[in-house]
């Protein structure tokens, strides 16, 4: 009907993207960048604007695809469209570059984005946070701390210091921020951010009591917060817990997310505490493929757990070695040493099955 749309078209692209029709989205969005473009490069902000919100749903679009190369290069044309394009599209580029786990290049990133932005506030925060993962935790707590204003503006300052206490596994200062953070929090979403963050927090120190009642506080506000639906419902089935509330819990976050790697993760995995190994198997696969989650090391100790039970126990080891591989690349702030022990005792009863197999053989 109204075919030179392009708020019609670049909706068509967002659908494609959310059914993992990549091809297909890259192209739409490629049209929409060429139908737009200024040869003079004489472009108003409004056009600027515009290529600017293409040029960022092609990058997300690129790197859903496992393209990040392309992602990065579709960022880093957001750069020249002006201040807060340019700041969303380093803050994009930084993102790709944590998740294909080069660290190094998100921080050289984050600084060059200060140089250009320096007086930029969130960039300031993501610059900090890259320094304490990168091992220099003081120097960006104090980077930080050194926004606040004692003003209602301090909430963002405190949910940052809060994440990154949280990263460095000081649980009782990323408490105290996070107090610090509900008292400015006056918005009903605000509010629901804080209960998320504090429901992680306990998760992570195994407090999953006080965790859960933070994630159904969430849920009883927002039925549809796809992050709390996945983060209960994973905490429930990898303890066997409630396992067929679990499974809805997980499924309903994956009917409003289809295509995210880490919730087709958690259903395979809830699949799999149910002794639903095929469904298991299906679904740890598809979330294996998707992006990034090849590389997670949860993703692979999963599959290992899914092939042991099923007698293939050449392929669990693989998948146990692989996991093991993932977390040597990871950052400090990223791994659970309890994990890694437990990946590592698997792997190292698996060889010795396979090799006493092997002599019988023989």
């Amino acid at each position: 009907m109204v075919q030179d749309s392009v708020e019609v078209s670049y909706n068509v692209a967002a659908v494609y993207q959310a059914q993992g029709r990549y091809d297909e989205a890259a192209q739409v969005l490629q049209d929409l960048l060429k139908k737009t473009e200024k040869p003079d490069g004489n472009y108003t902000q409004e056009d600027k604007d515009n290529r600017a919100v293409f040029l960022e749903r092609l990058g997300t679009i690129d790197r859903d695809n496992n393209n990040d190369t392309a992602a990065i290069e579709a960022f880093r044309k957001m750069l020249p469209l002006g201040d807060d394009n340019a700041k969303r599209g380093y803050q994009q580029i930084i993102d790709t570059y944590r998740e294909q786990k080069q660290w190094q290049q998100a921080t050289d990133v984050a600084k060059e984005a200060l140089v250009k932005l320096p007086k930029d506030q969130d960039l300031k925060m993501v610059y900090a946070a890259q320094l304490a993962d990168m091992g220099q935790p003081d120097v960006g707590l104090q980077q930080v701390k050194a926004l606040l204003k004692g003003t209602s503006e301090d909430r963002e300052v405190y949910i940052a210091l809060s994440q990154m206490y949280s990263r460095l596994k000081r649980w009782q200062e990323a408490d105290e921020a996070l107090n610090k953070a509900e008292q400015l929090s006056t918005k009903q979403e605000d509010k629901q951010y804080v209960y998320f963050l504090r429901g992680s927090i306990y998760e992570r120190q195994k407090q999953y009591g006080p965790a859960e009642e933070m994630f159904r506080k969430v849920l009883a506000i927002d039925p549809q917060n796809t992050m709390t639906l996945n983060y209960l419902g994973y905490m429930l089935a990898d303890r066997g817990a409630k396992l067929d509330e679990a499974l809805t819990l997980i499924k309903r976050a994956v009917d409003l997310d289809p295509t995210n790697g880490a919730y087709l993760d958690s259903l395979g995995w809830a699949y799999f505490k149910l002794g639903k190994y095929d469904q298991a198997e299906d679904n740890l696969n598809k979330a294996s493929r998707s992006q990034h989650m090849g590389a997670d090391p949860t993703v692979q100790d999963h599959l290992g757990d899914l092939y042991q039970k099923t007698g293939r126990l050449k392929l669990a080891a693989a998948h146990w070695e692989r996991a093991l591989e993932e977390w040597n690349k990871t950052i400090a702030a990223e791994v659970d040493q309890d994990d890694v022990a437990k990946v590592q005792k698997k792997l190292e009863s698996a060889r010795v099955k396979l090799a006493k197999e092997d002599s019988a053989q023989k």
